[in-house]
């Protein structure tokens, strides 16, 4: 068995994140797959495909779309379903029951 220091761990999670999107790219081409050919199989837009490829989530519809895309994607193209699960997009979660602007609330009551 062999032990990695906490560092080494740390650097092999930050390397894991970091190249999300382009482990999709690579597996796809890998395989032999066009862009074109996963969205009709998966019948997502190819526009959300490569959004995810590229790491800009910010383009993707949000919530459970996300998480369904990614790991439909995933399974297309041989990714650990697992290890993607786990991963999480950086950003700001969903926040629900909270009045962002209660100024602008107000002006419709």
């Amino acid at each position: 068995m062999i032990f990695r220091s906490l560092k080494e761990d740390v650097a092999c999670l930050h390397s894991e994140m970091t190249n999300f999107g382009s482990s999709f790219k690579r597996a796809r081409e890998t395989k032999g797959i066009s862009i074109d050919q996963i969205a009709s199989e998966t019948r997502i837009s190819t526009r959300f495909l490569l959004a995810i490829e590229n790491e800009q989530f910010h383009l993707l519809p949000g919530g459970i779309f996300n998480r369904g895309f990614i790991r439909a994607y995933a399974e297309k193209v041989g990714l650990d379903p697992a290890k993607i699960r786990e991963w999480r997009p950086p950003g700001p979660r969903n926040v629900t029951g909270v009045c962002i602007r209660p100024q602008l609330a107000a002006c419709f009551s």
